[in-house]
């Protein structure tokens, strides 16, 4: 409710803006004017890992941004998809400004073949992202790929409070998110004992 809400409200802002262009002498007296137009139907795929979080991700912005899209939920977890995607259909969008095509892990290539979409947006694995952009040379392409987020634990920190925030921050979701801890740099003085 909160990325659908977000986004609502971010869509107020996507109003064009005047800027002058006065920073060198041909520009005096003169305005530019940018008007911000969606930039045509977007692939989506998104991750199993928070199937309805994830998919809001990807949907919201685009229903925000007047964006027509296709949205590829995860195989092993597209119900979510399919149930916010009735949820849209009973609302008052344009016609065929969505659709959700659940499809094994393999039916992702098409995304990026695909002449009929401007942008693909991926979230997963940086091996998937980085080979579906490897063939998607004739649209933009928004990665958003696994990282390898680090906690810096300095020597003045209480120790058993570190370990358990680390280790709920690594294992939390069994490790299966995006922002969880991979590693820890901790300060040699304290290594040890933690």
């Amino acid at each position: 409710i909160d990325t659908l809400t977000f986004s609502a409200v971010e869509a107020r802002t996507l109003a064009g803006e005047m800027v002058a262009m006065e920073a060198s002498a041909s520009g005096a007296g003169k305005l530019g004017m940018i008007l911000r137009e969606p930039i045509g139907v977007v692939g989506a795929i998104s991750p199993f890992n928070f199937p309805l979080n994830l998919v809001a991700h990807k949907v919201a912005p685009a229903i925000a941004a007047g964006v027509p899209f296709v949205l590829k939920p995860a195989s092993l977890t597209p119900l979510c998809a399919l149930e916010l995607g009735g949820l849209l259909a009973a609302c008052d969008l344009p016609p065929g400004s969505f659709a959700i095509l659940p499809a094994r892990r393999d039916g992702a290539e098409a995304f990026s073949a695909d002449p009929r979409l401007s942008l693909l947006s991926f979230t997963g694995s940086d091996e998937v992202g980085f080979a579906l952009k490897a063939r998607a040379a004739h649209m933009r392409v928004v990665l958003e790929l696994g990282g390898n987020a680090a906690a810096i634990l300095c020597a003045d920190w209480p120790l058993e409070d570190a370990a358990e925030r680390i280790a709920r921050g690594a294992f939390g979701q069994a490790g299966q998110s995006c922002i969880s801890v991979q590693r820890a740099l901790v300060d040699r003085r304290v290594a040890a004992p933690f």
